[in-house]
């Protein structure tokens, strides 16, 4: 029996265990991508401490003065309520960066995880699409290619987190 053709970079990832059914793996994508986008959010969410002891230049004590009569009666524009991780996505969150800064390092890597970042913080695709010349179409093939090679690279740790969600 021959073996089919395998380029020689595909023979270096791990593959997804064929025992795996079909929805198993859709469901790992999503988790996957569930995952890191918690984790972007859990970074920027988090506190920057070092962030305050290198910054030479403090905020003043005293807030700003009033300069508009919208600002003197309390007016405030609605603002979208922050993300607040749970425990949980700050046990994880470390982990999912990891697999982005694994992303960073391949080939079109960088160019995957500014895709990502930009649909984690609701940058639309046609935005997207403008900046990198393509098509709607094209960015979110790149996204669900990044999502599928990290699956395909991390599937052994995201299977067995997807395990301890369920319990």
């Amino acid at each position: 029996m021959t073996r089919p053709y395998e380029h020689p970079a595909t023979e270096q990832t791990q593959r997804v265990p064929l025992s795996l059914d079909c929805q198993t793996v859709v469901d790992g994508r999503a988790y996957t991508a569930e995952r890191i986008r918690r984790a972007v959010l859990t970074l920027r969410a988090l506190p920057d401490r070092e962030k305050a002891w290198l910054n030479p230049n403090p905020p003043a004590a005293m807030p700003e003065p009033v300069r508009l009569a919208q600002e003197a009666y309390g007016y405030d524009s609605a603002r979208a309520r922050r993300f607040q991780p749970t425990n949980k996505d700050v046990d994880q969150y470390l982990e999912a960066m990891g697999w982005l800064a694994w992303l960073k390092r391949q080939n079109d890597g960088k160019r995957d995880l500014r895709v990502i970042l930009a649909y984690v913080h609701g940058i639309p695709k046609w935005k997207l699409a403008q900046e990198f010349g393509r098509s709607d179409n094209t960015i979110q093939r790149w996204r669900n290619g990044a999502i599928e090679r990290i699956f395909r690279e991390f599937h052994r740790d995201i299977l067995a987190g997807m395990d301890m969600a369920e319990t």
